[in-house]
């Protein structure tokens, strides 16, 4: 890397962008595990699509998006995806 780039990184202005631009991937991709979640939903069990809707409406949590991704991607009636919702969002909201 060059003298001139490597003194850039140390700048204030170049640190504020670089953490906009890592602000602005990190909004992406939890939109896109979003919209993923919500097309395994409504193709397996439209019933729920509500519920789901409601509990990743204001979430910005990859790892939340993502249990709940595997969880109901693999379970086999939609009771089973109710009931792991269930549990998902009691361990989410007591932290």
């Amino acid at each position: 890397m060059s003298g001139s780039y490597l003194m850039l990184r140390d700048t204030w202005i170049y640190q504020d962008l670089k953490r906009e631009a890592q602000k602005e991937i990190q909004q992406s991709y939890v939109e896109q595990q979003q919209q993923m979640l919500l097309a395994i939903v409504q193709a397996r069990f439209p019933r729920i699509e509500g519920l789901i809707r409601h509990l990743i409406k204001d979430t910005n949590e990859l790892e939340l998006l993502q249990t709940l991704i595997i969880e109901v991607g693999g379970a086999r009636l939609e009771k089973d995806a109710r009931q792991s919702i269930s549990q998902i969002a009691t361990k989410y909201s007591h932290g």
